[in-house]
């Protein structure tokens, strides 16, 4: 959350811009994802496990990109 909100403070336009709020849209996934984990069974988890690595996935490739966006290499 401290990321976002501060990542959400860059002055940046056009597809950096979008890239961000794509960023911070992925990044809330998977803080909703987690935050449920604890909540969970362990056949719930292992139910939930493909999507867990998906949404995880999917932020590290939007991280890659805003990244990318800024001249900074992937991480």
């Amino acid at each position: 959350m401290t990321f976002d909100n501060a990542i959400s403070r860059v002055d940046v336009t056009g597809k950096t811009e979008t890239d961000i709020h794509s960023l911070i849209a992925d990044d809330q996934v998977v803080i909703k994802n987690l935050e449920a984990v604890k909540t969970e069974t362990v056949a719930q988890i292992k139910k939930d496990e493909a999507q867990l690595i998906a949404t995880g996935e999917a932020a590290i490739g939007a991280d890659d990109v805003v990244r990318s966006d800024l001249g900074l290499p992937p991480v």
